[in-house]
């Protein structure tokens, strides 16, 4: 504590050099070194006003008996009727004025630098009371009252001259405590900026321990999803939807078959049907009905075709039958074209294609059927539902783990600026230690 001695010596001792010493200190030291910086330029200011306070309490003292006596003098009849009316009409007004103005001084010395701080308030405030009064009432008394009004002006400007010195001591003090003030805001910002870089930090170290156990769990998760793939349960999955690919395509072959050899016939079949709708042949409803349905749609009529009564036969060979009697009028072409359409579904054709529509069917129910009843596949997509979700997660964490959190730009700036501005307050080269940013540089 050598250096303060320094500090606060002689006023003529310049407060040393950065050079004289060099300290290591944690905020909580420079904060208490400004302190004591602060309170023996205080306690300085209230040796040196100790006097000062004293010659302004005296002051008052006389000024105050001064108003007094005048308060005291009554004038005769005589008198009132040759003096100035104002000036008897305002000396109350004044008196009362001035001694309220100077009972705002009080009669205490000062202890400590707060009360010299107050006191000093206190008198500025009742100065400037006093001014008041004495420029709108007191010009009035100086007719009357010539010789004690510049006693008592005298005095008054001895109180202010008094005053500006203590103000002087206190301004002193102030430019300490503010010079001070800019060490401990930049501080304060120091420690807020730490916190904040601490904060991100645990959090970086949160979410690295977090992607660490998400990376865990996610190899976990490939590798089950992995072994389900190459499970002896998944590669029949895959063979029994390849097989239904198969015969769900093979069915719609037949389909497309039937609507090849079918579709043609689609004009001869109106035809037909007019011709039967005339009367030509007795025939049941379902039989026209099956007749509309082959020219509106091939396909979905032989789809709803009864194995046992495929009426398709039928009417390929009742339009054979009207196309040979000559009942339907067609021509020569349109009639060897029909016919030799009508022979490409002849000799067990259509019974061929009912039975391999019926197993083609039968194959698709059963597969599905089979399908239905195994989860593997459901199994495989919601391990792999799980593992996007998981690696989301991870890539979000690692994101957040890859932010550092121990940008040292503003730290170093403020941590510079505050050792520069220690150093020329406290006359000595300051290095600021920061155990906490010590810490973040290790993690």
């Amino acid at each position: 504590m050598g250096f303060l001695s320094r500090i606060f010596g002689q006023e003529s001792k310049r407060e040393g050099s950065a050079e004289d010493k060099q300290s290591r200190l944690d905020l909580p030291q420079l904060t208490a070194l400004l302190d004591s910086r602060l309170e023996k330029y205080q306690s300085h200011a209230l040796e040196k006003t100790g006097s000062i306070v004293k010659e302004i309490l005296q002051e008052k003292a006389v000024a105050q008996g001064i108003v007094e006596r005048i308060k005291e003098v009554d004038f005769d009849d005589d008198i009132k009727d040759r003096t100035y009316k104002p000036i008897i009409t305002s000396k109350p007004i004044y008196v009362r004025g001035m001694l309220e103005g100077l009972k705002g001084i009080k009669d205490a010395t000062p202890q400590d630098f707060e009360e010299l701080s107050t006191f000093h308030d206190r008198v500025a405030k009742s100065l400037k009371t006093i001014q008041t009064v004495q420029h709108k009432k007191g010009r009035y008394m100086s007719f009357a009252f010539q010789k004690e009004m510049l006693s008592l002006g005298s005095h008054l400007n001895r109180m202010i001259d008094t005053t500006a010195r203590v103000e002087e001591e206190l301004s002193k003090v102030e430019k300490v405590s503010e010079e001070n003030r800019e060490i401990t805001d930049d501080a304060a910002l120091l420690k807020a900026e730490i916190r904040r870089i601490e904060e991100r930090s645990e959090e970086a170290q949160k979410q690295g321990r977090r992607a660490r156990e998400l990376e865990e769990e996610t190899a976990t998760l490939e590798q089950k999803l992995s072994e389900l793939k190459d499970s002896e349960e998944y590669r029949k999955q895959l063979e029994l939807e390849a097989g239904l690919e198969g015969a769900e395509k093979g069915l719609c072959e037949l389909d497309n078959r039937v609507h090849s050899l079918v579709s043609p016939l689609k004009r001869p079949f109106r035809k037909y049907e007019k011709f039967l709708e005339a009367g030509g042949v007795g025939v049941g409803k379902n039989f026209l009905k099956k007749l509309r349905e082959y020219q509106a749609s091939p396909k979905q009529a032989f789809s709803t075709e009864e194995p046992s009564n495929v009426i398709l036969q039928d009417i390929l060979s009742g339009l054979t039958a009207a196309i040979t009697k000559g009942d339907l009028k067609l021509s020569e072409t349109e009639k060897k074209k029909t016919l030799h359409r009508i022979g490409q579904l002849e000799g067990g054709v259509i019974a061929e294609l009912q039975t391999q529509r019926r197993s083609l069917l039968e194959r698709v129910r059963g597969l599905k059927d089979t399908l239905s009843q195994r989860d593997v596949k459901v199994r495989i997509e919601e391990l792999s539902a799980r593992l996007e979700s998981l690696k989301k997660a991870r890539d979000e964490a690692r994101n957040v783990d890859m932010q550092n959190p121990k940008t040292e730009i503003e730290i170093d700036d403020l941590k510079g600026t505050i050792e520069l501005k220690a150093t020329k307050l406290l006359g000595m080269t300051v290095e600021l230690v920061i155990p906490e940013l010590e810490n973040l540089k290790n993690r």
